[in-house]
C-alpha cells in the first residue's frame, strides 16, 4: 500500500514542480481499469484547459502503479468522478502560483480503507484516517 500511495506522490510532486518552474498549468491524470482501480497516473504540460479531455499524456510520463489501488470515490472539488459516470480517466489541475485542485481519494487495499487527501500547497497526497 505505502508504495503505492509514494508512486501516485513521486508524479504528482514532479508535475507540482514542474507547473511552477514552468510557469504553465500541468495536468496529473488518473487512469482506472474496468473495476475501478487505479493502473496508472501521468502528469503533463496543459496545452489547451478548453480541449483538457482530448489531450493525452505520452506513455513515458506515466506510470504504472505497483498494484491497482481500488478507488471508492474520486473527489475532485467536492464532486465524485468515479460515482457520476464510473469514469476510466479523470484529471486535476496544478497551477504555477503553487497550489492544486481539491482531491479525496477513498481506496481500499486489503480490507483496510484509506482516504488520500492532496495537500493543495505541497502537491503531496497525505492519509487523513
Amino acid at each position: 500500500m505505502v508504495k503505492r500511495v509514494e508512486q501516485i506522490n513521486t508524479v504528482c510532486q514532479r508535475a507540482y514542480l514542474e507547473a511552477i518552474l514552468n510557469q504553465k498549468i500541468f495536468q496529473l491524470r488518473f487512469y482506472f481499469n474496468e473495476d475501478a482501480e487505479l493502473e496508472f497516473v501521468g502528469c503533463a504540460a496543459v496545452h489547451s484547459v478548453e480541449n483538457i479531455a482530448s489531450e493525452q499524456i505520452p506513455e513515458n510520463k506515466q506510470t504504472r502503479l505497483y498494484k491497482g489501488l481500488h478507488v471508492r470515490a474520486c473527489a475532485i472539488n467536492g464532486k465524485d468522478e468515479i460515482a457520476r459516470s464510473r469514469t476510466r480517466e479523470t484529471w486535476i489541475f496544478l497551477y504555477p502560483e503553487g497550489y492544486t485542485q481539491e482531491v479525496l481519494l477513498t481506496c481500499v487495499v486489503d480490507e483496510l480503507r484509506l482516504q488520500l487527501r492532496l495537500n493543495p500547497f505541497t502537491g503531496c497526497f497525505e492519509d487523513v484516517l
